[in-house]
């Protein structure tokens, strides 16, 4: 038997639940999962909305607070809090990344990307007609040596947004035409990003001649993706529940949530074992409505 852990952060909660984040423990032999369970775990401070971005550092945990004056919280690996940061005239933090010592933030309700409050990228923020920010960047990684991140856009004729991938440095578009884009990643060679509005994931290998292609679909608003070499782990969130059609490409495999009817009414994780083909919906109704990030532990 082997243990995978990971560790999910929960964003827009407000004080429905005294769990900021959990741990996911997935428990597996050769041939299938044996058992998964979710431990919720506080921060104890009443000011806090939610949690966002999230990496491991070495011995510690950094994670972007939301909605509290101090920004990031240091954690050992039991949860202790060993400090906290605050980042004057920056609101709103999601995506975090490390750079060597230093973190690399962005700041959606700013449209910035910084290291130690120096600029790395920065877009006006405007509004559109519906009150929605035209750009919203929220997360960013590594790829192949450089910084990636993924935003929502502005919205096309059919009111969607175009939301892409891009290059922080060069503002390159790896590609676009996502709705509502999160949780960009970089996996053996693949650039994935979740497309929230859609449920699907998102597999991209720069200078393929077939482009973006959606590999997975998941019931609800999709964020949160993690892939590991036995498991892909996708966010389903229940607010931002939208009426889709039906209709799959051809690559793409649906993942249920689960036994009910409406398994899009309930915020959950989908644990899906790439070796055996496989998927367990773990369900998160009674922690939270909204799921933001997902990393491995391990």
């Amino acid at each position: 038997m082997k243990d995978s852990k990971f560790l999910v952060t929960f964003c827009n909660n407000g004080h429905r639940s005294p769990n900021n984040f959990a741990e996911l423990t997935v428990t597996c032999s050769q041939e299938a999962i044996v058992n998964i369970t979710l431990a919720g775990f506080g921060l104890n401070r009443p000011d806090l909305l939610g949690t966002t971005g999230v990496v491991v550092d070495g011995d510690r945990i950094v994670m972007a607070l939301q909605g509290s004056s101090d920004q990031i919280a240091y954690l050992d690996r039991s949860y202790n809090i060993l400090k906290y940061k605050n980042i004057p005239d920056v609101k709103d933090i999601h995506g975090i990344v490390l750079d060597g010592p230093d973190l690399i933030c962005v700041s959606t309700a700013n449209n910035l990307i910084f290291k130690d409050n120096c600029e790395l990228y920065s877009c006006q923020t405007s509004f559109d007609a519906f009150g929605s920010d035209i750009e919203h960047i929220n997360d960013i990684c590594w790829a192949n040596g450089r910084l990636i991140a993924s935003k929502f856009g502005p919205r096309r004729r059919n009111g969607l947004r175009n939301g892409c991938v891009y290059d922080v440095k060069t503002g390159e578009v790896l590609f676009d035409g996502l709705n509502q884009p999160h949780s960009v990643s970089f996996c053996e060679g693949n650039v994935y990003v979740v497309d929230s509005l859609t449920g699907s994931v998102i597999e991209f290998r720069e200078g393929s001649a077939f482009g973006p292609k959606p590999v997975l679909k998941v019931d609800g608003y999709a964020r949160g993706f993690c892939m590991t070499d036995r498991f892909m782990l996708i966010g389903s969130s229940r607010r931002r529940t939208i009426s889709r059609k039906n209709n799959l490409a051809n690559s793409e495999i649906l993942l249920s949530g689960g036994e009910s009817q409406h398994p899009v009414q309930r915020p959950g994780i989908h644990v899906y074992d790439r070796q055996t083909r496989h998927a367990i919906f773990v369900d998160v109704a009674e922690i939270s409505d909204e799921i933001y990030q997902i990393i491995a532990l391990d």
